[in-house]
């Protein structure tokens, strides 16, 4: 009997270990970021709100060294897509081939074959690396230090920042130079992590820039991504896309 009643303590005690020992947040969130990103295979759609108060969506798609990426602002509907090492855009006269892309592979400067040179720097790529949300979502959990949990919802404060995630930075002055980097900038992370991954993230970038010759003034940036489709997505190029790359464009 005494022997009996040991077993059933220790059985007990065992039961409730887990339940007291502290879950280790900052893991759940590396844990859920590398189950949605590290197989290169998702499906994603972005809503950006620009310094200059314009919205932008972008959609796209992921699958190995594939994506499809269509943005939509007040400007127009572009388009880019990356196949291996070949990036494609259309800019809505049609797919061409985007050679050059500088040495971090940030921005790439597109060339239009009939233009003779540089198209204008407003085309999508403005927005930075549009094609691919991990890169911040990445860089920001990793920064975080302490999160707020409610539910499935994460939130961190991460601090330090210059440049919101979304890519874009801060607007150009009246004569159009740059302001230097943001003061206070602070950016507010929320994930929603479900069946270990992340199924969308919001955030809220704010801070102080200085335009050249103005006054220094508050800015904020947001992002929302919703991501689909985690290791099940499929990229269909469109007929002309797929010429192209018949013809070893």
């Amino acid at each position: 009997m005494k022997s009996l009643l040991i077993l059933i303590c220790t059985a007990a005690a065992a039961t409730v270990l887990p339940a007291q020992t502290a879950v280790d947040v900052k893991a759940v969130v590396s844990d859920a970021v590398a189950n949605t990103f590290d197989g290169k295979n998702y499906s994603w759609t972005t809503t950006l709100t620009k310094p200059d108060g314009g919205n932008a969506s972008i959609t796209g798609q992921l699958q190995g060294t594939t994506s499809l990426v269509t943005i939509q602002d007040e400007n127009g509907t572009h388009a880019l897509a990356v196949v291996g090492e070949k990036r494609f855009h259309n800019d809505g006269s049609g797919w061409f081939a985007a050679p050059e892309r500088d040495e971090k592979d940030v921005h790439i400067r597109v060339f239009h074959p009939e233009a003779g040179g540089a198209r204008p720097p407003r085309m999508i790529l403005v927005y930075g690396r549009p094609e691919n949300p991990e890169r911040p979502l990445r860089d920001l959990s990793e920064k975080a230090t302490t999160w707020t949990v409610q539910g499935s919802t994460f939130t961190a404060e991460v601090t330090g920042l210059q440049r919101g995630p979304g890519g874009f930075g801060p607007p150009r002055g009246k004569d159009g130079g740059r302001p230097g980097p943001m003061a206070d900038a602070k950016t507010i992370l929320t994930l929603q992590i479900q069946d270990g991954v992340v199924s969308s993230a919001t955030t809220i970038t704010s801070g102080t820039i200085t335009p050249p010759g103005e006054s220094a003034r508050q800015i904020e940036r947001r992002a929302t991504t919703a991501i689909t489709q985690v290791g099940t997505t499929q990229v269909a190029l469109p007929a002309e896309l797929q010429t192209l790359l018949a013809q070893g464009n």
